[in-house]
């Protein structure tokens, strides 16, 4: 790998020395925390890389250095005049007095080594830490999903990923009185109302998280450390995976309930559209019926017409057997009575035609007056008050001389 390769790789996936120092801004709390140890306080970066940590190690009043293997990473400690070397950071551990470092930290430098190597480091600090001194060390996270298939294996060289569990049993094993995992540099942090997405569940775990880790032997010390980290860690995966499920869960139950009521309204629709059948059917019954006897009227209907001429002669058959020549006239006159409307018509066409002989012979006055005397008068000439009813006399006795002229 050649000496500049590793910087430029750095400036580009690892973003600007600004941003990096803004993150590292988190830190800030445990670094006042670290100013009530005695003096000299003390502190060894290794692994400095570019110096972002290792600069606010200076402004925070430490007497820090930083190591680092590459050569090109440590031009930009040169150009800032910052107080790095190039060397091996567990040879340069070994090298330093116990109990001589307030602060040993390691920002993502423990992936690129073998794990016995680590083992080894971490014991190594603990030794040259001071009683109530800190071990920080910050790494890619695995359980974010995103970093642990994809991103961690652009660096090539990563070793492999470790996870936080197992960086806080190393230092526990190594003799540490306490430690403290923190999930850090998510770029937003989900709020408790936020519906979670699947995406949240690839990329929303922190990127990277640390172990700090605090050597016994300092009361005072202990309980600062123990003060000093935010209740929150960070967002871990299972935390947005159990909202992720019980979101899923609530969603699901919505729709069962959902799929109840739809299925209830669907079993009273079934009910309505049964009784649609019934009814259509009932009703296409009816129908049938109707048609039946539609045809049967017509059919009815057509024999009635057929059978009229028939019906005409046999009415003149038994007028000539029972009257002899004068019965043939009988049918005629039927017929013409039946009707006023055709009884006036006949009787004008008659006088118009001085064809007497042939009305008398059809109508017979007398009979024709009984019939009108006979007839009761309607209601609504009843009704109406004398000279109206008057009236209706004289137009009645116009009738019984319009038959005798």
């Amino acid at each position: 790998m050649t000496t500049d390769f590793y910087r430029q790789f750095e400036d580009r996936f690892r973003t600007s020395r600004e941003n990096i120092k803004l993150r590292l801004a988190f830190y800030q709390p445990l670094l006042q925390s670290l100013q009530a140890l005695p003096t000299p306080r003390r502190a060894l970066d290794l692994g400095c890389g570019r110096g972002e940590w290792l600069e606010l190690l200076v402004q925070a009043g430490f007497e820090a250095n930083g190591v680092d293997l590459d050569a090109g990473m440590l031009q930009a400690c040169e150009q800032l005049n910052l107080p790095a070397k190039q060397g091996d950071a567990l040879s340069l551990l070994k090298q330093t007095p116990d109990n001589s470092l307030a602060l040993v930290s390691a920002f993502h430098m423990v992936e690129h080594i073998p794990f016995e190597m680590l083992l080894e480091l971490v014991r190594e600090a603990r030794r040259v830490l001071v009683p109530g001194g800190v071990l920080l060390m910050e790494t890619p996270n695995p359980e974010n999903l995103s970093v642990g298939t994809s991103n961690f294996y652009l660096d090539p060289t990563h070793s492999k990923p470790i996870p936080h569990a197992l960086l806080a049993f190393v230092t526990e094993h190594a003799g540490f009185a306490a430690h403290q995992i923190l999930r850090v540099n998510q770029p937003f942090d989900l709020h408790p109302d936020d519906r979670v997405l699947l995406s949240d569940l690839v990329f929303g775990a922190s990127p990277d998280y640390a172990v700090a880790a605090v050597k016994g032997g300092n009361d005072e010390a202990l309980a600062r450390f123990k003060s000093v980290w935010p209740s929150d860690p960070g967002a871990a995966l299972d935390a947005i995976a159990y909202r992720y499920d019980d979101q899923l869960t609530r969603q699901l139950a919505q729709l069962d309930r959902g799929l109840s009521r739809v299925t209830h309204f669907g079993n009273g629709l079934y009910g309505h559209i049964e009784e649609l059948r019934s009814l259509n059917a009932q009703l296409a019954q009816r129908v049938s019926d109707l048609e039946t006897r539609l045809l049967a009227q017509q059919a009815k209907g057509l024999r009635w017409y057929a059978l009229r001429p028939l019906r005409i002669a046999k009415r003149f058959y038994l007028g000539l057997r029972q009257e002899g020549i004068r019965g043939i006239w009988q049918p005629v006159a039927q017929y013409l009575n039946a009707s006023p409307h055709r009884r006036n018509r006949a009787l004008k066409l008659l006088r118009r035609w001085r064809l007497h002989r042939i009305s008398a012979a059809l109508f017979n006055p007398a009979q024709i007056r009984q019939r009108i005397a006979e007839q009761a008068p309607p209601p609504a000439i009843e009704a109406l008050p004398p000279s109206s009813r008057a009236i209706d006399t004289l137009v009645t006795a116009k009738l019984y001389t319009h038959f005798e002229e």
